[in-house]
């Protein structure tokens, strides 16, 4: 999809947004890491995320039901009812391809995810976008999400589906380092926590 230049500022706009949730996240860390394993959960990215959603006067909503029923649901959902623009969020923990590929199903999901229109009230017709985020200690994922180029970490097929998928081409790719690693505390084999985000039009 060729975005045009209300979409190109809009995406610009939910990626200052989504970098200012990872600020929040990153602080928190600092903070204190609520977790032994040194892992956090992924509601707690969304739950970041949603906050900076929250401060820029969006409607924010946690586990939203899929498309008005059943037991699935998009993490979050981000709502600017005057402007009718709508953001649908998933969260992952990415450590290996298998989760790769369950954030590539997380696209087919956002681009079927629908608010309900019963629902919603009065609003210019809808301009929908997609987020997804991660985080993850390993340096060549981060360094391959960023560039989102040919240059797979792993020979797994699944990074040459996901970096050719042509409801991705016009998205914006990129990472924030989260916290640093600390020798006596032994956070990660890697050098860095990094927090990846990807912005779409759907």
């Amino acid at each position: 999809m060729r975005q045009t230049k209300r979409s190109g500022l809009i995406t610009a706009e939910i990626e200052k947004i989504v970098r200012r949730g990872a600020a929040h996240l990153g602080e928190a860390l600092w903070a204190y890491f609520p977790t032994a394993t040194k892992e956090i959960t992924e509601r707690n990215i969304s739950l970041h995320v949603g906050r900076a959603f929250a401060d820029s006067e969006y409607n924010v909503f946690a586990e939203a039901p899929w498309n008005g029923g059943g037991d699935q649901h998009i993490d979050l959902i981000a709502l600017d009812m005057a402007r009718g623009i709508q953001v649908a969020v998933e969260s992952k923990r990415l450590y290996g391809a298998e989760k790769l590929t369950e954030m590539h199903r997380d696209v087919d999901r956002i681009f079927d995810f629908k608010v309900d229109e019963d629902s919603a009230g009065e609003h210019p017709p809808w301009q929908r976008f997609g987020v997804l985020l991660a985080t993850t200690w390993r340096e060549d994922f981060a360094s391959w999400w960023s560039a989102m180029n040919c240059n797979s970490p792993t020979d797994h097929e699944v990074f040459k589906l996901f970096y050719e998928d042509h409801r991705l081409q016009d998205g914006t790719f990129g990472s924030c380092v989260l916290r640093a690693f600390e020798e006596d505390k032994e956070l990660a084999k890697t050098k860095f926590h990094y927090f990846l985000y990807g912005v779409f039009e759907v």
